[in-house]
C-alpha cells in the first residue's frame, strides 16, 4: 500500500504526518508536532537526531517524503499574461514577475505559479518567489536527518490542500483559510474550492507582543483581506489552523465566525488543526490536492532521481569502455593486417614499374618517380622497411599515381594530345536533334500531326559573356489539320515537347498566320530554337 511523510518546518516549530492508502481515501498512520530547542545556536541542527528519532519510530517511507516551508519570506503577486501554455509560462515567468519583486534579486528566488483563470489567448496568474537560500536549508536539514524530500512547497498551498480534501472548501462556498505560524500567517481565499488570493501576514503565534495585540492586529489583515475579496459565491467562514492563538477561534471578522480548521481525523500527538499543513503536504505526495506546487524545480529538482541513477549510469559506462577496449584490439589487428598487405602490394607496384636488379616494365620514368620509388623501396626477406615518414603506405601509393599522371600528361602535352581548345558545337548536330523530336513524335502516333517543314537553318553561335556556345536552328512550317484551332493545339504542343527535351535552351516564335488559297491550317515563320550540344552528351557513333 501506498505510504508518503509530509513535514512542516516552521522558525521553532515541526509537524510529521504519515499516511497510507490512496489520494481518495487517505489513512493517518501517526502524527507528530516537536519544538526546536531554544538555547541553541543552530536549532535545526539540534533538532536533527529528534527527526531521525521518529523517522525510524513510526517508520516513515523515506522515498516519498514533502516539505512545506514557513511562508514568512515568501511574495504573492498577481500577473495577467499573454500566454496560456504551461511550458511557455515557465520560460516567462521569472522575466514577468522581476518588476514586482523590487526586495529580491531574481536570480536568489526560486518562483512557482498557479493558474488562477485562463483563456485561449491569456492567463490570470499567483506567482509566488521563495529565496533560494531558504529552501536549500530546510532540504539540508531534512537530508542530514535522513529524510530528503522529493518536493518543498509553502504552507499556504498545503493548507488549501487539506481543506479541500476535509470538506471545509467545497463548489458551492467560500471561505477564508488562515494558517498561524511561529512568526508569520498564511491567508487563502476560496471560492468554489479553487484559490482566488494568497497572502503572508508578518505576525505568528510567537510573536513578541501580548497576545490579544497579536489577535488584534491578524484580524485587522484578515479584515483587508475579506474587503478586498472578490468572490462569486458569499463568504461563509473563516477557518483556522495552526499554532493556537487564544481569541482567534471563535471570534468574529467582519461578520464571519472564525473556527477552528478541526475537520481532520488524527491519531497520534496533535490535534487536526495543528497538523493541518503536514497533512496537505503527505496528501500531495500521494497524488491527491488541488495544488502542485514545486519549488525544487531549479537546480534542486532532480537531485535525488540523479542520485538514484548513478548505480545504473556507472555500470554502463564501465560496459561501454570495456567494448570500446575489445573493439579498438579488432581496429589495431586489423590495421596491422592491411599495412602489411599494403606493402606487399606496394614493393610489387614498385618492382612491375622499375625493377629489382633488372628491367622493369616502365621504358622511361621521370627521375622524380625514380627518386621516390628507390626512397620507398624496401627488402621484405632482410626486413628492411623503407618508407616515406609523411605518408603511411596508402598514402605512398596514391602519390606515386599521382607522379604517374603527372607523366602521362607531360607525354600528351608534348604528343599534342592535351590541348585545351574545345570544338565548336555542331550546327548539323543540333538540327538532327530537332529532327529526332519531330520524327519520334510521328512514331508515337503523331501527337502534333506531321508539320510541313518549308525552310530550316541551323547556326553555331559562340558564347559571349560567361554564356555558353550554342546551336540556334530556325524553321518556317505549316501545320494543316481541319480547322486552324486544331492546327494551332498541334503546333504548341510541339513547342512544348521542344522545351522539355534537356538541351533545349528556348523555343521562340514570331508568331502565327492563318493558310490561305483553299489550305487550312496555320504557317509559323521564324521559330527560333536554341540548343546546348554540351547537355546532350557526347554523339552516339551510328
Amino acid at each position: 500500500m501506498a505510504k508518503s511523510c509530509g513535514l512542516r518546518i516552521g522558525t521553532r516549530r515541526f509537524e510529521l504526518v504519515t499516511l497510507e492508502g490512496s489520494a481518495k481515501r487517505p489513512k493517518v498512520i501517526s502524527s507528530y508536532s516537536g519544538e526546536f530547542p531554544e538555547d541553541e545556536e543552530d536549532p535545526l541542527g539540534a533538532a536533527t537526531g529528534e527527526l531521525k528519532r521518529l523517522a525510524k519510530e513510526h517508520n516513515v517511507a523515506r522515498e516519498n517524503i514533502g516539505v512545506a516551508i514557513d511562508a514568512k519570506h515568501a511574495a504573492y503577486r498577481r500577473l495577467t499574461l499573454p500566454v496560456d501554455d504551461d511550458a511557455k509560462i515557465e520560460k516567462v515567468i521569472k522575466f514577468e514577475v522581476e518588476g514586482h519583486l523590487p526586495q529580491f534579486s531574481i536570480e536568489d528566488v526560486v518562483v512557482d505559479f498557479h493558474k488562477l483563470e485562463s483563456s485561449q489567448n491569456s492567463s490570470i496568474l499567483l506567482a509566488t518567489a521563495v529565496p533560494k537560500e531558504e529552501i536549500e536549508r530546510i532540504v539540508e536539514f531534512c537530508t542530514a536527518a535522513g529524510l530528503e524530500p522529493l518536493e518543498v512547497e509553502l504552507e499556504t498551498t498545503a493548507m488549501v490542500n487539506a481543506a479541500v480534501d476535509a470538506g471545509i472548501s467545497v463548489v458551492d462556498s467560500a471561505q477564508v483559510l488562515v494558517h498561524v505560524g511561529e512568526e508569520s500567517t498564511g491567508v487563502a481565499v476560496m471560492d468554489g474550492a479553487k484559490v482566488r488570493e494568497m497572502r503572508s501576514i508578518q505576525v505568528g503565534a510567537l510573536t513578541d507582543s501580548p497576545p490579544e495585540d497579536l489577535v488584534r492586529r491578524i484580524q485587522s489583515e484578515l479584515a483587508r483581506t475579506i474587503s478586498a475579496a472578490r468572490t462569486i459565491n458569499e463568504l461563509q467562514a473563516v477557518f483556522v489552523c495552526g499554532l493556537d492563538l487564544p481569541g482567534l477561534a471563535g471570534g468574529e471578522v467582519l461578520g464571519l465566525p472564525v473556527q477552528p480548521f478541526d475537520t481532520l481525523e488524527t491519531e497520534g500527538d496533535g490535534g487536526g488543526a495543528s497538523i493541518a499543513v503536514a497533512y496537505g503536504v503527505a496528501l500531495r505526495q500521494l497524488g491527491g490536492g488541488v495544488l502542485q506546487s514545486s519549488l525544487r524545480r531549479e537546480e534542486l529538482k532532480f537531485s535525488g532521481a540523479m542520485e538514484r541513477l548513478e548505480l545504473p549510469l556507472a555500470v554502463v559506462a564501465l560496459l561501454l569502455v570495456t567494448l570500446l577496449g575489445v573493439f579498438n584490439i579488432f581496429i589495431s589487428k586489423e590495421e596491422q593486417y592491411v599495412d602489411q598487405a599494403l606493402y606487399s602490394w606496394r614493393e610489387s607496384s614498385n618492382n612491375f614499374m622499375i625493377g629489382k636488379g633488372g628491367r622493369g616494365n616502365l621504358e622511361y620514368p621521370s627521375d622524380e618517380l625514380r627518386r621516390y620509388v628507390k626512397q620507398t623501396c624496401g627488402d621484405l626477406r632482410a626486413g628492411v622497411h623503407n618508407d616515406d615518414p609523411d605518408r603511411n603506405r596508402f598514402e605512398q601509393l596514391t602519390y606515386i599515381r599521382s607522379l604517374l599522371n603527372k607523366e602521362i600528361r607531360t607525354l600528351e602535352k608534348k604528343l599534342g594530345q592535351g590541348s585545351e581548345v574545345t570544338q565548336p558545337q555542331s550546327a548539323f548536330r543540333g538540327m538532327t536533334l530537332v529532327l529526332d523530336v519531330l520524327h519520334a513524335a510521328e512514331q508515337e502516333g503523331a501527337r502534333f500531326g506531321r508539320p510541313s517543314l518549308r525552310k530550316m537553318r541551323s547556326t553555331y553561335t559562340p558564347g559571349r559573356s560567361g554564356k555558353p556556345d550554342t546551336v540556334r536552328i530556325s524553321m518556317d512550317a505549316a501545320f494543316f489539320a481541319e480547322d486552324s484551332t486544331q492546327a494551332t493545339v498541334q503546333f504548341e504542343t510541339m513547342v512544348e515537347e521542344l522545351r522539355a527535351q534537356g538541351w533545349c535552351e528556348s523555343v521562340k516564335s514570331r508568331g502565327t498566320d492563318t493558310l490561305e488559297d483553299g489550305e487550312v491550317g496555320i504557317w509559323v515563320e521564324g521559330l527560333d530554337i536554341v540548343v546546348d550540344l554540351v547537355k546532350a552528351g557526347p554523339e552516339r557513333s551510328a
